[in-house]
């Protein structure tokens, strides 16, 4: 397609290659730290099979589902978390299968290899990522909303175009806003690669519910306020005190008003 052919042909900035780098690095690092073996050693036959047990855990409390999940993706001896206990450990469990679902999909591309060269790491995010200027005028309105009340350091702005986010957007909508979202660092390879959506795993099996309720409910949340969604992220270890935060087109449509 065009849009594939765009990706490909791209030749790429500085600033968009520290960013992917970066990304790239940062998911592989987590899960190092995390794991006991090494990543591209597990299969997605065997991430199923552990979100299979995750899910039985939370339907049964079944210390065996524990013991299962364990045995399938072995942690370091600090990581190995009563599951049942801790209910927030499981939720945890559960975001980390989605990014091991992230990480096989997009470095089976790239064979796992860490030194791959930075055009294969991108292209194998299927998304198109740019600098914008800071002299454009688009910079400025994005510095403008994000610093709204309040002094935020930005480094970079990216443009960021996945074609099935544009093509599917429903313009038609009504009370369409540009709004923040907060992640982790190590989530925007999943972000970037699969785009703004809930976990697999709770899509399939949980409906639309999210691992959490939230304070309003089940949901992805955004807010108007950049400070309030950089709550919700964590800082870069590859380059500290940097972190990511998303600026999306939302389409709200008819919404509830909650006091």
């Amino acid at each position: 397609s065009l849009f594939t052919q765009r990706i490909d042909t791209q030749i790429l900035d500085e600033n968009v290659c520290q960013l992917i780098e970066s990304i790239w690095l940062e998911s592989i690092g987590d899960l190092n730290k995390i794991l006991s073996i090494s990543p591209e050693s597990i299969t997605l036959k065997t991430i199923i099979e552990a979100e299979a047990a995750l899910l039985e855990l939370k339907a049964t409390n079944n210390p065996a589902a524990a013991l299962r999940f364990y045995s399938l993706i072995p942690h370091r001896p600090e990581y190995n978390i009563d599951l049942i206990k801790n209910h927030r450990a499981l939720i945890e469990k559960i975001d980390l299968c989605q990014m091991l679902r992230d990480m096989h999909t997009v470095n089976e591309l790239t064979n796992w290899n860490v030194k791959a060269p930075i055009e294969a790491k991108y292209r194998a995010l299927k998304c198109h990522i740019e600098t914008v200027a800071s002299s454009t005028f688009d910079f400025k309105n994005i510095a403008k909303l994000i610093q709204s009340g309040e002094e935020i350091l930005i480094h970079n702005i990216f443009s960021v175009t996945r074609q099935t986010d544009a093509l599917n957007f429903r313009t038609t909508l009504s009370h369409q806003w540009q709004l923040f979202h907060g992640s982790k660092y190590v989530n925007f390879l999943g972000i970037l690669s699969r785009g703004l959506v809930m976990p697999k795993i709770v899509v399939d099996q949980l409906g639309v519910e999210r691992t959490d309720v939230g304070c309003l409910g089940y949901g992805i949340y955004f807010s108007d306020s950049a400070s309030t969604s950089l709550k919700y992220t964590t800082a870069s270890r590859i380059r500290p005190g940097r972190r990511l935060l998303c600026i999306c087109q939302v389409a709200l449509g008819e919404s509830a008003n909650y006091y």
